[in-house]
């Protein structure tokens, strides 16, 4: 197993790249994993349940109410209607290693992994 070093922004399929070079596994599996992970959280959030992985943050979904806005152009008054929405929270362990800027860092509780 190598440790993948992205080298620019990094998309879904540049994610999957370097998840399949991470573990040692075609890019198709590395695609399947990526793609696996974020379903599985999509559906979590999407049946309103809270999603937290460990020193990396957590996704809510949030229920706002109905509730009643201006429209600007009009003047009138329009309801807008519930919805469910969705809060991102960083992880400070995330947060410390972002503003380190070390390329080589790691959110495992086993880094040498």
């Amino acid at each position: 197993m190598t440790t993948a070093q992205p080298t620019g922004p990094l998309n879904k399929a540049g994610l999957a790249e370097a998840v399949a070079a991470e573990l040692g596994v075609s890019r198709r599996e590395g695609r399947l994993a990526v793609d696996a992970v974020l379903n599985t959280i999509t559906r979590a959030l999407a049946a309103g349940h809270s999603v937290t992985i460990t020193n990396f943050g957590s996704w809510h979904a949030v229920q706002k109410p109905e509730r009643q806005a201006h429209n600007p152009g009009t003047g009138e008054f329009i309801t807008v209607p519930a919805r469910q929405e969705i809060r991102a929270l960083i992880s400070p362990r995330l947060r410390a290693l972002v503003r380190a800027g070390d390329p080589s860092a790691s959110i495992g509780k086993n880094p040498s992994r």
